[in-house]
């Protein structure tokens, strides 16, 4: 039987985290798939942690970043820690609906990787979505790619594709480790995805320091070509 890891990176997300926590146990009750939950605190300056540490649950483990390093490093350290057959990255900000984790995890039969694609864009503004459209667009072009999405939800095999060394510790990290698979031959599935508002918080995909850090991961890791 698959086991299933579930990723919650979280960056200052106080308000958000334990309702997160809640849906996802609620959705998984009816349930036959074993899973833990890993809340990698990536050194949050509110009450992140502590909300954390209050979430107890035999199957939830907590993990500190002293720092802030990344919203991609965050889910490296996640898939480190993960010790079930499946691994899947969950936002901590409340814009997945866990009731479609049984839907990706139903995909992931027999594929490596399973690519979550966002049916609509709620909440976005359009500088907002302007900015996915040409990412997605971009990365498509660089490295051949044709997918609908690019940085929502995915699912990994831990054995394979979780395996896989992955250099961006930002928003890059999920395509770095697509290009990586497609690379080696891995099998990948794509499943639609609605897109919630955001329970509480802010959005920190679209400041101006985030891009250009997603800009500079991907343009280096481009010019290494397919000795990266």
């Amino acid at each position: 039987m698959e086991s299933l890891s579930i990723i919650i990176p979280a960056f200052n997300e106080e308000s958000t985290l334990a309702h997160v926590v809640e849906r996802i146990d609620h959705a998984l009750a009816g349930e036959k798939v074993p899973y833990e939950i890993i809340v990698v605190d990536d050194g949050s300056t509110d009450a992140t942690a502590r909300v954390a540490e209050g979430l107890e649950r035999s199957n939830l483990r907590v993990v500190r970043h002293s720092t802030n390093q990344g919203a991609g490093m965050a889910v490296r350290t996640g898939i480190t820690a993960a010790r079930h057959t499946l691994t899947m990255y969950v936002p901590a900000d409340g814009q997945f609906d866990p009731v479609e984790i049984p839907r990706f995890v139903d995909a992931a039969q027999g594929v490596d990787i399973v690519i979550g694609y966002r049916l609509h864009r709620q909440g976005y503004g359009l500088v907002r979505k302007a900015q996915s459209v040409v990412f997605v667009k971009l990365a498509n072009m660089i490295f051949k790619m044709r997918y609908r999405d690019l940085n929502w939800v995915h699912l990994w095999r831990r054995q394979t594709a979780g395996a896989l060394p992955v250099e961006s510790s930002g928003v890059f990290m999920q395509t770095e480790l697509l290009v990586r698979a497609r690379r080696a031959g891995m099998r990948i599935a794509e499943v639609p995805s609605e897109f919630l508002r955001r329970g509480g918080g802010k959005a920190k995909g679209s400041r101006p320091g985030t891009i250009l850090r997603t800009l500079v991961e991907m343009i280096a890791f481009a010019a290494k070509g397919t000795d990266a």
